[in-house]
């Protein structure tokens, strides 16, 4: 089993939401998120499209690489993500990126 992360984008007003999960990309598995939950019921699903970014053989090298995704496009602090980033959370693996 593989684990793989992705992103959905809003077709209607362009933001988006990076997750990882491990398991198969065909599933029913949409994401996590609150606010991008609360999108997905206002806009509906069919308003969303999903592009795998990257696929991944280990939970470690998953959840390194969405931290990574989540850092390349500055999540924490682009107003044009889903994504809720808590900031204790982000510096703790800030400090560990030794």
């Amino acid at each position: 089993m593989n684990g793989f992360i992705y992103v959905w984008e809003n077709r209607v007003n362009g933001m988006k939401y990076i997750g990882k999960r491990w398991g198969d990309p065909s599933g029913n598995y949409i994401g996590s998120g609150k606010y991008f939950k609360r999108a997905v019921e206002k806009y509906g699903l069919d308003q969303f499209e999903r592009t795998i970014l990257e696929f991944c053989s280990s939970k470690e090298e998953l959840k390194t690489r969405e931290k990574y995704w989540l850092d390349f496009y500055n999540v924490a602090s682009n107003p044009l993500f889903y994504n809720i980033i808590i900031l204790i959370f982000y510096f703790a693996l800030k400090v560990c990126d030794v």
